[in-house]
């Protein structure tokens, strides 16, 4: 694994400021979970080895209202990788410990949330993160591509 890289995903998540999402539902969902979101990251780094991302975004379904939806997510450096939780509720929920896979590309071990796993992949582009995340189970089969800057 490149260390490096590690190092330059930790420096650019602490610079985020905004993103964007496409959700898609795909062959067999029964969530329609379809549209696109732009939004805020308000980012504090105020423990070492830790980032709080606030997040706060307008999402625009192909078939509905818009909404306002609100994220707190925490990544922690651990040893050789970078934790991802969910932190909206007093206890955080662990998602995933991202290593790199390939240069610039991170991965973990899909998780569990009810009968549906999680797996998330990160990518270093020029100037941005992007974020995959894909969701299968009984009632999903979702994909969500974040874009950090």
């Amino acid at each position: 694994m490149d260390e490096d890289s590690l190092v330059e995903l930790w420096d650019r998540l602490k610079s985020v400021e905004r993103f964007t999402f496409e959700a898609r539902s795909g062959e067999g969902s029964l969530t329609g979970w379809n549209g696109v979101a732009t939004g805020s990251v308000d980012v504090l780094c105020q423990i070492p080895g830790t980032i709080i991302y606030k997040e706060v975004c307008q999402f625009v379904p192909e078939n509905g209202e818009t909404m306002q939806l609100k994220n707190t997510y925490e990544w922690q450096q651990v040893s050789g990788m970078i934790r991802l939780s969910h932190a909206r509720r007093v206890d955080r929920q662990h998602l995933v410990d991202i290593r790199e896979v390939e240069e610039g590309c991170f991965t973990g071990e899909p998780h569990l949330c009810g009968k549906d796993y999680y797996h998330l992949r990160v990518k270093l582009l020029e100037e941005k993160i992007e974020v995959i995340w894909s969701i299968e189970g009984p009632r999903k089969n979702e994909r969500i591509c974040y874009v950090y800057q």
